[in-house]
């Protein structure tokens, strides 16, 4: 064998030793291409799963932020409801006081007119003027007291005078209501006129 061949056959081994490398590394990057292409498709799938839930993020955003306007214009609502119904007791609990203030007064009006019974009946007959049957007529008008007779105003002493039907100059000539103070022990002048009143 000549020194061409030797050298050919060397070159030969060297040639083979090449397509053996060639055909590795080619094996090697068909399985990077395959892991490149894989990950490629994971990197696409978590940019999708991203956009999915960055859009559910903004929707859900969105849903708060109208709930808690909801809510807010609620409580607003609710407040002002609460404000009216407030308002409307208020106006109704002073109405009912300003009545009963007045039903007082009038209440006081009356006890100051006819005074406060010490005891249920007195003796009206002891008033000069006062016989049985205007005695029985008073109690029936509600007056059973010198206290009541005692603080009797003019005008009081008309109203007594027309539910006994008589006349009120009669009373005020028999002077029941300086009798009645006297009988309480309360200073009265005698009035003027016949002390001989006729009683009935």
């Amino acid at each position: 064998m000549g020194r061409a061949e030797q050298k050919i056959k060397e070159l030969n081994k060297e040639a083979e030793a090449l397509r053996d490398r060639a055909k590795q590394t080619e094996r090697a990057l068909d399985v990077k291409m395959e892991e490149l292409e894989t990950f490629a498709g994971q990197h696409e799938s978590l940019r999708s799963l991203l956009a999915v839930r960055a859009e559910r993020i903004r929707e859900l955003e969105v849903a708060a932020t109208d709930q808690q306007r909801e809510s807010v214009a609620e409580s607003e609502r609710l407040t002002a409801d609460h404000e009216r119904k407030v308002a409307e007791l208020e106006d109704q609990m002073n109405r009912r006081l300003s009545d009963q203030m007045l039903i007082v007064a009038d209440l006081r009006a009356q006890m100051t007119r006819f005074g406060t019974p010490k005891k249920a009946t007195e003796d009206l007959e002891q008033i000069r003027g006062i016989g049985p049957a205007y005695a029985r007529k008073l109690h029936a008008a509600g007056v059973h007291t010198f206290t009541q007779i005692a603080n009797w105003s003019d005008a009081d002493i008309d109203d007594i005078a027309a539910q006994l039907k008589i006349h009120a100059a009669r009373i005020r000539r028999a002077d029941w209501v300086a009798n009645a103070r006297q009988l309480l022990g309360q200073p009265a002048a005698s009035p003027p006129g016949d002390d001989d009143e006729p009683t009935d």
